[in-house]
């Protein structure tokens, strides 16, 4: 039987993207995003955060190096992979799971910087598509 598995996450970006190149030159973002869930327990109101970590690549990488930053809403599609790899200090087995971005909606604006010193916000809410995916996600 064939498995499927599609992610929708909706969330805060906790820290600005981090851009970097593959040596084939394809871009490749990293970032996380808070996902928060209110509930009711015993009559008082909880919230519990889950932290998602995110990979994007190539021009959806370059356009949420752009266009995001620290607190920015964003809504990101895609698929969970799982990166292997050995602690190079002590040797042990690694492993973590992210999600891989395919789709990337900006939700809110990025305020940037003016040349004044002043705020000035970003307008235009952008979407991403990225079709292309140029490794398996295991050696990143």
């Amino acid at each position: 039987m064939p498995s499927y598995c599609k992610v929708v996450a909706v969330g805060n970006m906790t820290r600005p993207v981090e851009v970097r190149f593959a040596p084939s030159g394809t871009a490749v973002a990293t970032f996380t995003v808070a996902i928060n869930h209110k509930y009711k327990a015993d009559g008082e109101t909880k919230e519990d955060v889950v932290f998602l970590d995110v990979v994007a690549f190539a021009k959806t990488a370059e356009s949420c190096g752009k266009y995001l930053d620290k607190g920015s809403l964003v809504l990101i599609e895609g698929r969970l992979s799982q990166r292997k790899w050995e602690d190079k200090e002590t040797g042990a087995k690694r492993s973590k799971i992210e999600l891989n971005a395919q789709n990337v909606v900006f939700l809110s604006a990025k305020k940037n910087q003016g040349a004044d010193g002043s705020q000035q916000e970003r307008q235009d809410a952008s979407e991403v598509q990225s079709d292309e995916i140029p490794f398996s996600g295991e050696d990143a």
